[in-house]
């Protein structure tokens, strides 16, 4: 995408994703006036005028229960015209976290739940996948670096205790999520 002559958006409600992300922007080299960078709540009304030709909601829905879910999905339409094409990635029911009462993780999918958030009389299915994945180095340090700040927004600040608490989080590498990709008809 980077290499695309499209005006790109990255948004996410934590200042510390886009940070991350605009190192990792920039020591790729790219072209990075063409980013835009938010921490705005999307969608809202700041991106009103705005209809994009691609969405990338990457372990984002899984944060939400699956009302607020529809919710957003909903919500987004708005945004979107025939032709609009979403990737979506999530954890899977199968993923290690899913039983194991975190908070972080509100809903863990399967894959008829797509069938109730995007009709097949709107939206064509053009890919699926579920995967099971062990993370490398980089993912490790940046899920080590994400719970940490989810810990100090905890208002958790001992180093020993945020230390347990990735620990924890990385004790199973194997990560089950699922992708789709789907257009707006």
């Amino acid at each position: 995408m980077l290499n695309s002559k499209f005006e790109l958006y990255a948004i996410d409600e934590e200042e510390f994703q886009i940070e991350y992300l605009k190192k990792r922007v920039n020591d790729m080299e790219f072209n990075i006036e063409r980013v835009n960078y938010s921490t705005e709540k999307f969608p809202s009304n700041s991106f009103n005028n705005h209809t994009f030709a691609g969405i990338i909601l990457s372990n984002i829905l899984h944060f939400l229960d699956f009302n607020q879910i529809k919710e957003f999905i909903n919500n987004l339409k708005s945004y979107i015209t025939n032709d609009t094409v979403i990737v979506i990635v999530v954890h899977s029911w199968k993923h290690y976290t899913n039983k194991k009462n975190t908070s972080s993780f509100k809903h863990y999918f399967k894959k008829n739940d797509f069938y109730k958030l995007f009709a097949k009389s709107e939206y064509e299915y053009l890919y699926f996948s579920e995967t099971e994945a062990v993370d490398n180095d980089d993912s490790n340090n940046f899920v080590k670096e994400w719970v940490k700040q989810v810990k100090i927004q905890e208002g958790i600040t001992n180093p020993k205790q945020i230390e347990i608490a990735q620990r924890s989080y990385l004790n199973n590498k194997r990560h089950n999520s699922m992708t789709l990709v789907i257009k707006r008809k």
